[in-house]
This record gives C-alpha cells, sequence and structure tokens, in this order.
C-alpha cells in the first residue's frame, strides 16, 4: 500500500495568510472604533486613544499599523 506524501508547505504562503489575517484584523478594529469616522478631522493619536477610550501607547502602534497597512496596499493596488 502506498502512502501518499503530505503536501510540502509554502513559507511564502503561509506569510501571505498571516499578513491577510493581520489586515483583516486591523481594518475591523478599525471599522469597530469608528477609527475613520474620527481622522476625517485631523487628530493626533492622544486625541483619537481619548475619544475611543483606549491607552496611547496601544492606539498609537494601532494607528501605525493602520497606516503601515494601507501604505502596502497603495503600492501593491495602484494607489
Amino acid at each position: 500500500m502506498n502512502i501518499p506524501e503530505p503536501p510540502q508547505s509554502d513559507p511564502k504562503l503561509i506569510d501571505e495568510m498571516a499578513k491577510g489575517y493581520q489586515a483583516a484584523q486591523v481594518l475591523y478594529t478599525a471599522m469597530d472604533y469608528d477609527v475613520f469616522t474620527l481622522l476625517e478631522k485631523s487628530k493626533t493619536a492622544k486625541e483619537v486613544a481619548d475619544e475611543i477610550g483606549t491607552d496611547f501607547e496601544i492606539t498609537n502602534k494601532f494607528l501605525d499599523a493602520c497606516v503601515l497597512h494601507h501604505m502596502r496596499c497603495g503600492l501593491r493596488c495602484g494607489g
């Protein structure tokens, strides 16, 4: 009886899947906290944190993640 070899995993595919999941979670959180509406007017990370009731440091990193994702998508998506 021949037992088939398990498929080889592609590290690039796994990495892309992880990045896609991370991007989806960033977008979901931004939508959940209505961050895009808050940012229609210029606000600092501190102002955003105060308005949504979150820690400044975490909010600052989160907003950085939003910008980084937008830049990556913009470069890939032609925007």
